[in-house]
């Protein structure tokens, strides 16, 4: 299982953090560039209010994935914790057979 978590196929937990944080960051800065042609007259209300509700729709979609990634990374801090403990199990059941 831990392996199946780790597999090379996939990018790192800390590369795929990497880019959506990214991601969020860009829409952060679409929203401030919309904000800006709004306040310029330079986009319509009705535009505007659009846009940025499907930015808002993109961020939130952003932030779950960072929060999987989030939990993924927990699970396989969980996961190492218990493959350690079970090997100690392991180690101390057979220090303890008489040879």
């Amino acid at each position: 299982m831990l392996a199946r978590e780790h597999s090379p196929s996939t990018c790192s937990v800390e590369e795929e953090k990497r880019k959506w944080l990214k991601k969020l960051s860009d829409i952060e800065r679409q929203k401030d560039r919309l904000l800006d042609l709004y306040l310029n007259q330079e986009v319509e209300k009705e535009r505007y209010e659009v846009k940025r509700r499907e930015l808002d729709r993109a961020a939130e979609t952003v932030e779950a994935e960072l929060e999987r990634i989030k939990n993924r990374e927990s699970h396989i801090k969980q996961l190492e914790c218990d493959r350690d403990t079970l090997l100690e199990a392991y180690a101390r059941i057979v220090l303890a057979q008489p040879l």
